[in-house]
This record gives C-alpha cells, structure tokens and sequence, in this order.
C-alpha cells in the first residue's frame, strides 16, 4: 500500500513530497529498487521528494550511484545543526 500511494503521489500535481523513513518494513534490495524507481519518477515527473531514514543501502545508493548529497542531523545544545557528509562518514 505504501509504494502504491507514493507512486500516485509522484504523478499528481504536487512538487515537493516528504516521508518519514521511506525505507520501513522493506529488505535492504527492495529498498534499494525502490529508491532507483523513485529516482526515475522524480526525473520524469519533475518532482522532489525530502526523506528520512537510517538505511545503509538506500545511503549507498543516493551517494554512490544517483550523485545525491547526504545530510547528517544532530541536535547540539539544543540546536540542530545539518551538515553533508560523504558515505565514508557514515
């Protein structure tokens, strides 16, 4: 249900698309396979999508295969401070 939502999603009018852990209750290769599709349908579909989680694969992935940047959250004094790191970093 999850994948089949996100897929209408994708392909309605919206622009910008923000989910909470993409990666819950998929293996490691399905997560991948799906942020390779999902990677397509945003090209295709000129859309962003803004996502959370802690899947090395999907890290992998975006850092090593799509070019995308990764961002590291950490809350510092009751800041939260963003920084990209590399895959290495991780």
């Amino acid at each position: 249900y999850f994948v089949i939502n996100l897929y209408k999603t994708v392909t309605s009018d919206c622009k910008l698309i923000v989910v909470d852990e993409i990666d819950i209750s998929l293996d490691a290769s399905a997560q991948v396979r799906l942020i390779q599709a999902l990677n397509n349908l945003c090209d295709k579909y000129k859309k962003k999508i803004i996502f959370t989680t802690h899947s090395l694969p999907i890290m992998r992935v975006l850092y090593q295969q799509v070019g995308e940047s990764i961002f590291y959250l950490e809350n510092i004094n009751s800041r939260l401070i963003m920084r990209e790191v590399s895959y290495s970093y991780i």
